[in-house]
């Protein structure tokens, strides 16, 4: 689909420049989200340039994946595009995120986990 072109277009756009296992890394995370049948995808969203949102409603859960390595992946509920606007700094010190998971090798661990968990509250 087009929506699908563009935003494999925007992620290999990001990584070019980067070594390449970290565009690896980074494409793997990407494409690992995608495959979790987003409804959405909003491609560097406001302060959060850099990341992509995964928009799950059904699940009232929205994913802010990085384009770096050693970094987070940031999942909010509720109002991802307020979410969007705020500085790092400003979610971190608020607490507004649902969770941070970090760019380790447990990263697809805690995903699932975290997956899991939210499907099993809205169930």
């Amino acid at each position: 689909t087009q929506d699908r072109a563009n935003w494999e277009a925007y992620v290999r756009k990001t990584v070019e420049r980067k070594p390449k296992a970290q565009q690896v890394e980074i494409c793997r995370r990407h494409e690992h989200l995608m495959e979790m049948g987003p409804e959405f995808c909003v491609l560097g969203a406001q302060n959060f340039f850099g990341y992509v949102v995964y928009g799950f409603p059904t699940l009232n859960l929205y994913i802010f994946e990085s384009n770096g390595i050693n970094n987070a992946t940031y999942a909010f509920r509720g109002d991802w595009k307020t979410a969007s606007m705020l500085t790092k700094m400003e979610v971190l010190s608020g607490g507004l995120q649902e969770a941070r998971i970090y760019h380790t090798g447990l990263w697809h661990e805690n995903i699932g986990r975290l997956f899991y968990r939210i499907a099993q509250e809205v169930a």
